[in-house]
């Protein structure tokens, strides 16, 4: 089977074009692009005014002590010697920092603190009504 040289070629060599469409945006096109930036910028302001800024850096800083451990742990198993317990130290210390650098002073540090007897851990008496 020969070519048609006389035929034109299969697609015009613009990706995403077809026969007859406009490689150029339309205006309507280009207002909703504008008005998904601004939405996008406008989730951005109501995360930072709404305090969640602290949940995004205690995500961050979670992450950011994982790949330490992760580190440490390689550099333990690597290495012999000093640096070899050097690593050590840091595999041991990434999580405690995790866990105590987010907390606001004042707040609940540690787990084993969740068990103090208090006003809150204390049942309530429901009253029967028959008195």
């Amino acid at each position: 089977m020969a070519a048609q040289e006389d035929s034109p070629p299969h697609g015009t060599g613009r990706a995403g074009a077809t026969d007859g469409a406009s490689a150029r945006a339309s205006r309507g096109q280009r207002w909703l692009a504008r008005l998904a930036f601004a939405a996008a910028a406008a989730a951005v302001v109501v995360l930072l005014l709404s305090g969640a800024l602290r949940s995004i850096i205690a995500l961050v800083l979670g992450f950011a002590g994982l790949a330490v451990g992760c580190a440490a742990a390689w550099w333990f198993l690597a290495n012999r010697g000093v640096l070899r317990w050097l690593a050590l130290v840091v595999l041991v210390a990434a999580p405690v920092l995790v866990i105590v650098a987010p907390a606001p002073p004042g707040a609940q540090r540690w787990p084993a603190a969740a068990g103090r007897p208090g006003r809150a851990s204390t049942p309530r008496r429901r009253s029967s009504g028959l008195s």
